[in-house]
C-alpha cells in the first residue's frame, strides 16, 4: 500500500491529518513525507488505523466508528 492510498482511505473516512498527526506524536510535515512515501510500513498502519479506527484492510474499508464519526462532521458543516 501506498502512502497515496493511506491518504486516500483517511480523507475518504474524514480524518484530519493536522489531527492525527497530533495524536500520533508527529508534525504534520512529518505525516505527510510519510503520506508521500511510495511504500507505507506496515508499523504507521497499525499506529494510524489504532488512533483513528480507519481499516486499512481492503475488504473492510470503513468501520461502523468511522462511518459515525464521517456523519457527525458532516451534520456540522
Amino acid at each position: 500500500m501506498t502512502g497515496k492510498d493511506v491518504r486516500e482511505m483517511l480523507l475518504n473516512n474524514g480524518v484530519v491529518l493536522a489531527e492525527l498527526a497530533s495524536s500520533l506524536g508527529i508534525t504534520a510535515q512529518t505525516l505527510n513525507s510519510r503520506l508521500n512515501a511510495k511504500y507505507f510500513k506496515d508499523e504507521y498502519l497499525n499506529d494510524i488505523s489504532n488512533k483513528t479506527g480507519v481499516s486499512f484492510d481492503k475488504n473492510n474499508p470503513i468501520n461502523n466508528e468511522s462511518l459515525m464519526r464521517i456523519i457527525e462532521s458532516q451534520q456540522k458543516t
